[in-house]
């Protein structure tokens, strides 16, 4: 029942992918795919989480690289480092885990 192309080895060529983003500087550290709609929300290990539309190649309106940033100036703090982020069910809001144990909440429409 299966057809036989489903099984025949790919030309090296067609392998190859292609570049759909450019300009983070940042290790990425965690990604999550809104339930709805066509956005990645990116977190980076400097400190930002991007709202970037996979459809359309951009960025949304919201971009919350003011949401936890490494606070230079007191050495002993811990570098808070996302670990994980995830949109809630119906898409309203992002759950951000950081390396220092803490979750956050952040609502993924307004910013």
């Amino acid at each position: 029942m299966l057809e036989s192309k489903l099984f025949e080895e790919i030309e090296p060529a067609k392998k190859k992918g292609y570049t759909v983003m450019h300009g983070i500087k940042s290790a990425i550290s965690a990604i999550a795919v809104h339930p709805r709609l066509p956005i990645l929300a990116i977190a980076g290990e400097a400190g930002f989480i991007l709202l970037w539309d996979y459809i359309k190649k951009g960025d949304t309106t919201s971009n919350y690289e003011y949401f936890i940033k490494e606070d230079k100036e007191n050495k002993k703090e811990e570098h808070k480092i996302f670990t994980r982020v995830e949109f809630t069910i119906d898409g309203k809001e992002i759950l951000v885990a950081q390396t220092n144990g803490e979750i956050k909440i952040m609502d993924s429409e307004t910013g």
